[in-house]
């Protein structure tokens, strides 16, 4: 499943964060790859689109939010400290 139809296109990035970080426990190491990439280019090449990480932090199971937060400490921690 093309991580949710197709990696390469940006604009299904808000809605596979929203996929990912509403599920519950992520254990497939693959999918976390690819969302850690997503947050990755948006943070690097996409500044427009970081209402997408937000909204994502903010609708997410507790995991989902763990998994967000987790992946912005290593990337841009002042933008996980403005998420609590």
């Amino acid at each position: 499943m093309s991580y949710l139809t197709s990696p390469a296109d940006v604009n299904l990035i808000p809605t596979r964060l929203a996929i990912v970080s509403t599920s519950g426990p992520i254990s497939d190491d693959e999918l976390k790859s690819l969302a850690r990439g997503d947050i990755r280019l948006i943070l690097t090449r996409r500044p427009d689109l970081k209402p997408a990480i937000t909204s994502a932090y903010r609708r997410g199971s507790p995991d989902g939010k763990v998994f967000i937060n987790e992946v912005l400490q290593s990337i841009d921690p002042a933008l996980a400290a403005s998420l609590r």
